[in-house]
């Protein structure tokens, strides 16, 4: 029996949960970065770029599935899809636990992503159904603040999960955790989406809904911008175990600089969370993908003067402001874009994410098959991708100001 909730949660109470929900996310691929190696091994991969397809493919699957759950809960209402999706995503984990082989593990990996698109993309519904504009940008600021631990404490854990049984056990404390979830969230989180705003579900509905979105140069200005700049970070990711442990040789050590990494990423959402009612969105950005670019060249300069490879010390000095950047543009870019899409803001969310999401998978794939032995690559692409990002946001401004 589900149980409905009696009355809307607390605001406490209310981040905290919508922050867990997303932490599937993230949880799905910071807790199995430093487990890749011995899945590798244990699955007989023939070169470690195998296991990094997980990363890249995880994503995919979440493209696809926010769209289909964002559809949906269009329709159905926010409680069901998160529901089904999280239903979904426990069946992927389950297929990684017991897979014999590399391509039954990466398909449960698909499996993963399509259901965790269920509560990645009711989340940013229900958000968008109760704020909008700064307020929203404040609301997804302080989830995405809670997340930080994530990051923090994932790999870590990992680590000493690792050093006393095997990686599947990873795989079943996150299936336990978003069990646990989806019961929190079904006895207490009311449905946001009023009856009368429900649409029916048809394909000429979704069409023209599809039509009406994608038409606006002001969300699809965002959203592609939103989507290079997860791309430039998901590349970081996705080879972080490499550069860490085979460029600069850190072992066991991985988990504690990919933790320290992600700490300026929840220093940016806090206070974005903070300035942004101030200082408006607008301005957090320009500002923000200002710092990307300045501190992207000078990484590339730093690669130029050392052999296209800086000590580890100054790598993580100038990775610090940038991903500092980073995370002040997520919850910015992410409000932008769902601004104009009051009434529908399911689909609205299912669009943006996969959109932007399958835009950071191309980019992380083709980035990262450049970073094999050097950083000089890495550079390179965070100046380009981030000369993107600014001419987008510069373009989606213009547009807002033309249509407001």
């Amino acid at each position: 029996m589900i149980y409905r909730p009696i009355a809307a949660l607390p605001l406490t109470e209310f981040i905290a949960l919508m922050a867990c929900l997303t932490s599937l996310t993230a949880l799905s691929i910071d807790a199995i970065l430093p487990a890749l190696s011995a899945i590798g091994s244990e699955l007989n991969a023939t070169n470690p770029q195998q296991l990094h397809y997980s990363i890249s493919l995880f994503f995919l699957g979440l493209a696809f599935g926010q769209l289909l759950f964002g559809t949906l809960s269009d329709s159905i209402g926010r409680r069901y899809v998160t529901a089904i999706g999280i239903t979904i995503f426990a069946a992927g984990s389950i297929l990684c636990i017991y897979s014999q082989s590399v391509p039954v593990f990466l398909a449960g990996r698909i499996i993963q992503g399509i259901g965790i698109g269920g509560p990645r993309s009711s989340v940013v519904a229900i958000v968008r159904d109760q704020y909008e504009g700064a307020a929203m940008a404040r609301i997804m600021s302080f989830i995405m603040a809670v997340l930080v631990f994530v990051p923090l404490l994932a790999p870590l854990l990992s680590q000493l999960v690792l050093a006393e049984f095997n990686w599947q056990f990873i795989f079943g404390f996150i299936t336990v955790f978003a069990l646990i979830l989806a019961l929190w969230f079904l006895c207490r989180q009311a449905e946001t989406l009023r009856r009368e705003h429900r649409r029916i579900l048809s394909i000429r509905g979704i069409l023209h809904s599809t039509r009406h979105i994608l038409s606006s140069p002001v969300v699809f200005g965002y959203t592609v911008a939103l989507g290079i700049l997860f791309g430039m970070f998901l590349s970081y990711i996705s080879v972080s175990q490499s550069i860490f442990q085979t460029i600069y040789n850190t072992g066991d050590a991985f988990p504690l600089y990919f933790a320290l990494l992600s700490i300026p990423i929840g220093l940016a959402f806090m206070a974005n969370g903070k300035l942004v009612i101030k200082l408006g969105m607008i301005r957090l950005s320009f500002f923000a993908v200002t710092t990307i670019l300045i501190f992207s060249l000078v990484f590339l300069v730093l690669c130029l003067l050392n052999n296209n490879t800086p000590p580890l010390l100054q790598f993580l000095l100038v990775l610090l402001p940038i991903f500092f950047g980073i995370g002040l543009l997520l919850g910015n870019l992410n409000a932008l874009a769902m601004a104009p899409l009051a009434e529908r803001a399911g689909i609205g969310a299912a669009l943006t994410s996969s959109i932007s999401a399958l835009i950071s998978v191309a980019v992380s794939a083709c980035v990262g098959a450049t970073i094999k032995t050097t950083l000089t690559p890495l550079a390179i692409a965070f100046i380009g991708l981030a000369s993107l990002v600014a001419i987008l946001i510069v373009f989606s401004w213009l547009q807002s100001k033309r249509n407001p």
